[in-house]
């Protein structure tokens, strides 16, 4: 039980990092793109001739629009939006109406993992809104 413990917590502690690494270079694009404009802008002279503004902002536009997309998607297709008896509602040991997906979820600002209340590991993940599915941001978009 004790190896089998470590190995998840292995796997976890991997997982945790590899997420870390993709925010941070989902981070770090974002942050280039909005340098690259100020650096444009700064390079383009006082008449602008060139057509830096007209870059500067189909730049700024389309990183807007992936960030729509993205909040679209998520609203649309990764939301638990309403437990009812014949989906997901269920009737716990003390006669309770539960979701069995465990909605809503408590809202947390790190991702961490924990031993469940059945010495399980849990993995939680960071969230700012109770209702939302765990997901990947890459999938999600790239599907």
């Amino acid at each position: 039980m004790n190896e089998q413990h470590e190995t998840r917590l292995s796997y976890y502690r991997e997982r945790r990092n590899y997420l870390k690494n993709i925010q941070n270079t989902t981070d770090q694009d974002l942050n280039s793109q909005r340098q690259q404009p100020q650096q444009k802008s700064q390079d383009s002279g006082a008449d602008g001739a060139d057509g830096a503004e007209i870059r500067v902002a189909a730049d700024a536009l389309k990183l807007r629009d992936d960030q729509q997309d993205y909040i679209d998607l998520i609203n649309k297709l990764q939301r638990h939006t309403q437990c009812n008896p014949s989906y997901c509602l269920r009737i716990n040991r003390e006669s309770k109406q539960v979701c069995r997906f465990g909605y809503p979820k408590e809202i947390v600002e790190r991702t961490f993992v924990r031993d469940d209340s059945r010495g399980q590991l849990e993995l939680v993940t960071a969230r700012n809104d109770q209702y939302i599915n765990p997901h990947s941001r890459l999938q999600l978009q790239g599907w």
